[in-house]
């Protein structure tokens, strides 16, 4: 997360994992699926920092992620500032997938 943050240049970030659980069986399709809630927290200077950080985090994330929502919202309520400053607040949820532990001995 840090990494793809650094990637895309921007201004640093916050992030909470829930424990991993088993994907519900629709979109598993009978596969051992688990998935890992991550919320995030992140400030934007602009709209476009948002998808330049999800390419980063494909580009390095050891999985499959997808994301499931996201919210922004202005910093202040003061008018945008012609310095480089962050005036956005992204909050996102991203769901990580993973095959089961043993898996692959199963077959």
């Amino acid at each position: 997360m840090q990494l793809a943050n650094q990637d895309a240049r921007l201004y640093g970030l916050t992030y909470t994992l829930s424990p991993r659980a088993a994907a519900p069986a629709t979109l598993a399709g009978g596969l051992p699926l688990n998935q890992t809630r991550m919320v995030l927290n992140m400030p934007l200077l602009v709209e476009t920092d948002l998808p330049r950080f999800l390419d980063a985090l494909r580009a390095r994330a050891p999985g499959l992620f997808r994301v499931s929502g996201c919210r922004l919202a202005r910093i202040t309520e003061a008018p945008p500032q012609p310095v480089n400053r962050p005036e956005l607040d992204a909050e996102c949820e991203l769901r990580w997938f993973t095959v089961a532990a043993g898996a692959e001995e199963a077959k």
